[in-house]
């Protein structure tokens, strides 16, 4: 068995998945898991500068790489 080299994003990058993907030249993917309005959490609500159960939208995609599961992201956004 031959084991493949594992990708690894550098913490200090800041390009996105499908461009740092890309750049290493395979082809990145992703599928969107849920989409959600939601209120907001104490922590959510700190971060965004936000009242606590103020309306956000939470979404959670599945990012691959050549059609293959790499990570998920969640990612919260005012809905205002």
């Amino acid at each position: 068995m031959v084991r493949r080299r594992a990708l690894n994003q550098p913490f200090e990058t800041f390009l996105s998945f499908s461009k740092w993907v890309a750049t290493l030249g395979h082809t990145p993917g992703q599928r969107t898991l849920e989409i959600a309005r939601r209120p907001a959490s104490l922590d959510v609500a700190d971060v965004l500068a936000l009242d606590e159960q103020a309306p956000v939208v939470q979404l959670l995609r599945l990012r691959s790489i050549e059609g293959r599961p790499r990570c998920w992201s969640g990612r919260r956004s005012s809905s205002r």
